[in-house]
């Protein structure tokens, strides 16, 4: 019984259980040292013991103390916590909330067949276009990324370091992301593939890392991409008016031909468009110097009739 009062009306659990342990030492005195119990005169033990315990209790002032629910305190401290946690929701993404809500116009250079340009972007990166080039940037890059596009053709990418915020350009199908560092992108459309070349620094494409000397091809037609090793300085030397072909099937070579010395080149035979040729030419050398290598590499021969040109066996 002892227990079982004191586990419903406990106000405080150390003193209801110090004042059990003082009750329970006196009645065993009492059991202990008593004159010997006469049941006639002093009635059944278990219903004393009873009308004793009662008494004693009695006289203990034990209260039980129910929490009262104030709700309109608990709404203005709900209320409280929701608005610091929004505020500091607020705090820690405001750059990424910015970013979504903030767009800036976009700047479209294009360059002619023939020439090349220049553009320093927002933050200060340099990139260098190629003849029949289009890139597209914002007015003012976001807090949290630096996103350009490469619409059409060729450009070197000489991209400021900045390790909070990095810089990523799209290309066809083909993501390049670096945080500051120096990169070829050849993306013309009428090339089966989009290549990406290092010159220096750290790039992924589409999460495959590439090093400086590295080059990733992209396949369109089957959506591939392979890493080949060369020399990057080949691969940007358009930029001071020279060619470089690294593993370039005939076709390809011809469609840079007629770019850049605008020119017709035919094949008499469609196989032969599929030849693979590997050189490199400085800006002093001429358009029949490039074809006298072209063709000799297979054994061919070349008609020129004014600016039309056929390569034939």
């Amino acid at each position: 019984m002892i227990p079982s009062f004191f586990k419903k009306n406990r106000k405080n659990e150390q003193d209801n259980k110090a004042m059990e342990q003082y009750i329970s030492k006196v009645w065993k005195d009492l059991k202990e040292n008593p004159e010997p119990w006469n049941p006639e005169s002093m009635g059944a033990e278990n219903i004393a013991r009873e009308k004793v315990l009662n008494r004693v209790l009695a006289s203990i002032n034990v209260t039980e103390t129910k929490p009262v629910f104030n709700f309109k305190k608990f709404a203005a401290i709900a209320a409280a916590a929701v608005l610091i946690a929004t505020v500091a929701v607020g705090f820690l993404f405001r750059d990424e909330l910015l970013d979504q809500l903030i767009t800036y116009p976009q700047i479209i250079v294009e360059t002619r067949q023939g020439e090349q340009e220049k553009v320093t972007l927002p933050d200060g990166s340099v990139v260098t276009l190629n003849a029949g080039t289009k890139l597209s940037y914002p007015q003012q890059f976001k807090r949290q990324s630096r996103k350009v596009t490469l619409l059409e053709g060729e450009a070197f990418f000489d991209v400021k370091h900045d390790e909070k915020i990095p810089f990523q350009v799209e290309a066809g199908k083909t993501f390049t992301h670096v945080l500051g560092t120096a990169f070829n992108i050849n993306a013309y459309s009428w090339l089966k593939t989009i290549n990406i070349t290092v010159t220096s620094g750290k790039v992924a494409v589409n999460n495959e890392m590439l090093l400086p000397n590295q080059q990733m091809v992209y396949d369109k037609a089957s959506a591939t991409l392979e890493k080949k090793k060369l020399l990057a300085s080949n691969m940007i030397s358009w930029m001071q008016g020279g060619l470089a072909f690294n593993d370039a099937d005939f076709k390809t070579v011809a469609a840079v031909l007629e770019r850049k010395y605008h020119v017709i080149i035919s094949f008499s035979d469609e196989k032969i468009e599929d030849f693979h040729f590997s050189a490199t030419f400085e800006p002093t050398d001429k358009l029949i110097d490039i074809l006298d290598a072209l063709t000799m590499t297979q054994g061919l021969v070349y008609e020129i009739n004014q600016n039309k040109i056929t390569i034939k066996n």
